[in-house]
């Protein structure tokens, strides 16, 4: 994925990155990374603050939870701002919504929503009929994958299900792309790899 000025470059299709301006921004502290990784995961979408809450501590928060969560958007808009050489942008990336947070899918790109456009691609060029342009389709949306998704990150119930859920569609993508590549008799390339 090519890096455009002024948007966050989120990689969840491997270990976790995130780049703004070619600087990394990715925290190093687990439970920011839980938070930032659902966040950029549902960008877009508001993520409850309780939702933050269950994937972080499940069914036993501290009793500061509300201000531990607060405090950890806070840490990551700073780093955020640090990257942007902005103090106002990253509440424009990350804003605060009512009762929970949201990343502004047109201030970041992420491999998985590329990932979902090629293999929607993908499947439109299988019920076409075309098997060169499907194989070529999957084939870029599995080169996106660099590892098992969020490896490095610690994963609660709610992440835990996210990355099954993206294993799954990987695999399925891996099957009709080789489908695809048997269609085209490349018996020989699927034997090499």
């Amino acid at each position: 994925m090519n890096e455009e000025r002024g948007k966050v470059i989120f990689q969840l299709l491997g270990p976790l990155s995130a780049h703004l301006n070619h600087q990394p921004v990715v925290p190093s502290a687990p439970k920011q990374r839980q938070i930032l990784a659902l966040l950029a995961l549902n960008a877009g979408r508001v993520v409850m603050t309780q939702t933050l809450v269950e994937e972080v501590w499940g069914d036993k928060p501290p009793r500061s939870f509300a201000t531990t969560v607060q405090t950890y958007i806070l840490q990551l808009r700073a780093k955020l701002a640090t990257a942007a050489g902005d103090e106002k942008w990253p509440r424009q990336l990350l804003g605060t919504r009512h009762a929970g947070y949201q990343i502004d899918a047109q201030l970041c790109q992420t491999d998985v929503v590329e990932f979902d456009r090629l293999v929607r691609a993908g499947r439109r060029a299988a019920e076409m009929g075309d098997p060169a342009a499907t194989s070529e389709l999957l084939g870029g949306a599995l080169a996106l994958w660099r590892g098992p998704a969020l490896v490095d990150v610690p994963a609660g119930r709610i992440l835990a299900a996210e990355v099954a859920s993206l294993e799954e569609t990987r695999l399925g993508v891996l099957e009709r792309r080789i489908e695809a590549d048997l269609a085209l008799r490349r018996h020989a390339d699927l034997l090499g790899s």
